[in-house]
């Protein structure tokens, strides 16, 4: 495959007043990233395409996207009516990612998108957005009936599908424009998922080359100190053992602040943890809590050339499923556990 210029962008829940996210955006912009993206959910921040349309008035090139939206919480022709608008007034620089669904669908009772129906629901969003009729249902009024999307450009807006899974991989590699990779960072978890996505491209008698890919991770936390979400970990004698790469900025931050929180698990059931790396060892490691990491993660991380260890004592835990207030949540503080 080719190799291009790569390209960066932030993604910012918008927590703030949708003046202040469209503030941000042109900050981004500003600072040379090649695109802006927007989560979606309902409950946790602002709507996501008002925040869009009021960063449209405040930037000039950078991208607009949304990571991610979904087809669970809108009608697909109300998502592509709002992402046809926003086309409008910034032509070529609208990205609408898509997901299954997480805390925006589970919240009101739904389940996640099946991967049948994303393979429906993107097919008829770029029909609408392209100005193609579309018959929905078959009772009422208007059954049987072509419909049209006013909105529309006229064209395929680019569609971006977030994707961890085999499955999921494949078929973005089979329907999308871009892809946004949550499968992790380490080289072996990027090869396995762009193998996954070769399989679903190939499928449509595409190449990775078409394909505009995208690797999600993580940044530091707003309260200066670094934030964690490790792929690979095991708890050893009352400290959370990681494994990094010794010359990434995630060790140059810890060596100047040793104190972290950590995000275990996914964005359903998380387990925060806030605690300070009392060491970071690349030699000279207990061959116990080296054994115990290998046996547990599978991976052997003493026999990695460049990567180190990262001890971490935890002194507050919480944890919740889906829930931003879900009553005892706190299991540890002051480094006392509480159950």
């Amino acid at each position: 495959m080719p190799v291009t210029q790569p390209k960066f962008g932030l993604r910012n829940p918008p927590c703030r007043p949708a003046t202040e996210m469209a503030a941000w955006a042109a900050t981004v912009e500003d600072a040379g990233f090649d695109v802006a993206w927007f989560p979606d959910s309902q409950f946790l921040w602002r709507n996501v395409w008002a925040t869009l349309a009021l960063a449209t008035t405040t930037t000039k090139t950078i991208d607009l996207g949304t990571a991610v939206t979904n087809f669970a919480t809108r009608h697909v022709a109300v998502t592509a009516a709002a992402a046809s608008t926003i086309e409008e007034l910034v032509p070529g620089r609208l990205r609408v990612g898509f997901g299954t669904g997480d805390s925006a669908v589970k919240t009101l009772g739904l389940r996640p998108t099946t991967l049948a129906r994303m393979r429906e629901s993107i097919d008829t969003f770029h029909r609408l957005t392209s100005g193609e009729p579309v018959v929905f249902g078959t009772e009422g009024d208007y059954a049987h009936r072509e419909m049209l999307l006013s909105a529309a450009q006229g064209y395929r807006l680019p569609v971006y599908m977030a994707a961890s899974g085999p499955k999921a991989l494949a078929l973005a590699g089979e329907l999308c424009d871009g892809i946004i990779i949550l499968a992790g960072v380490h080289p072996d978890l990027i090869r396995r998922s762009l193998g996954h996505i070769e399989e679903g491209a190939k499928r449509a008698g595409r190449e990775l080359a078409d394909i505009d890919l995208w690797l999600a991770t993580a940044s530091e936390a707003g309260g200066g100190e670094p934030h964690l979400v490790p792929l690979s970990f095991v708890w050893h004698e009352e400290r959370i053992v990681m494994s990094t790469g010794g010359g990434s900025a995630t060790v140059a931050n810890l060596r100047a602040q040793p104190r972290a929180r950590v995000a275990l698990d996914g964005t359903r059931d998380v387990v925060l943890i806030e605690g300070v790396v009392d060491d970071i060892l690349d030699q000279g490691v207990d061959p116990a809590a080296e054994r115990v990491f290998a046996d547990h993660t599978g991976w052997d991380a003493a026999a990695s050339p460049g990567y180190v260890f990262l001890f971490l004592r935890p002194e507050r835990i919480q944890s919740w499923r889906e829930e931003n207030e879900l009553v005892g949540r706190t299991l540890m503080r002051g480094g006392a556990w509480l159950v």
